[in-house]
């Protein structure tokens, strides 16, 4: 299986939602919201990274079976 810079793109983008969805569990912990910066927006941003970053792996998995 090759590795084309879309897959690492799409691996990157998961591994930050990753990161975000981490960083609002953490938050949600220590009971800290200051504006908009609370845990579950941070939940909810990094799963919506999550999801892009899942649908530019696979597009560009899918691609890469095609040819």
């Amino acid at each position: 299986m090759k590795f084309s810079p879309q897959i690492i793109v799409g691996l990157t983008f998961i591994v930050l939602g990753l990161a975000f969805v981490i960083a609002g569990f953490l938050l949600k912990v220590n009971h800290y919201s200051e504006g908009w910066l609370t845990g579950n927006n941070l939940i909810i941003l990094g799963m919506m990274i999550e999801l892009l970053g899942l649908f530019a792996a696979v597009s560009a998995y899918t691609k890469s079976l095609k040819k």
